[in-house]
């Protein structure tokens, strides 16, 4: 194994023990884990894109994830690279906010890491300072100087990302890389 995939198996397995810590401290914290999942009612519609939508593209892009901030209220993302959360007293009053609580700067510069993003994964201790862990893609078929192809998959590049809210989950922000960096490939296929 050359020395490049030593540093990208270990940076891997760090992210791992990070997250892994981060699920034992919170569990110590008396948070609740869920044991099982069951359904307890009718179906429901808790979104729908033809009533609520804020804009065209505000759409459930991700897996759904949610999070209990400092005052009680359950936040949950499952959005598009707008992100936006319903956020509501429990699952069964959650309302769509239009407010954005956190967009990529859609930087033209692969190495910020700074494009599309997207809010993907949640842990808190308090309730007020959440850690999140966001998809961001450098979509370089936007850009002809980068990608003078534009296809799509020829000029996308991927990375894991680092966002934290000071309020609860109601905004979130970025530091300036390389400190916002958690993973990313070690060659990029956006030159090709």
């Amino acid at each position: 194994m050359n020395r490049l995939s030593t540093v990208s198996v270990c940076a891997w397995i760090t992210v791992l023990l990070v997250m892994t810590q981060a699920w034992h401290n919170a569990a110590g914290s008396g948070i609740e884990r869920i044991q099982a999942v069951s359904s307890t009612g009718d179906e429901q519609i808790v979104y729908s894109w033809y009533t609520d939508r804020c804009a065209d593209q505000d759409i459930p892009d991700s897996p759904p994830r949610a999070f209990r901030d400092y005052k009680g209220d359950v936040h949950l993302f499952s959005t598009h690279e707008e992100n936006r959360a319903l956020v509501g007293s429990d699952f069964e009053h959650l309302h769509h906010a239009c407010s954005v609580v956190y967009q990529g700067a859609h930087s033209d510069d692969p190495s910020r890491y700074d494009d599309r993003q997207w809010l993907t994964s949640f842990t808190t201790a308090d309730g007020r300072q959440i850690h999140a862990l966001v998809h961001n893609e450098f979509q370089g078929n936007r850009r002809k100087e980068v990608c003078p192809s534009g296809r799509y998959l020829s000029c996308w590049y991927n990375a894991i990302t680092y966002a934290q809210s000071d309020d609860g989950g109601y905004s979130f922000k970025q530091e300036a890389p390389p400190k916002n960096l958690v993973a990313a490939p070690l060659t990029s296929i956006w030159a090709r």
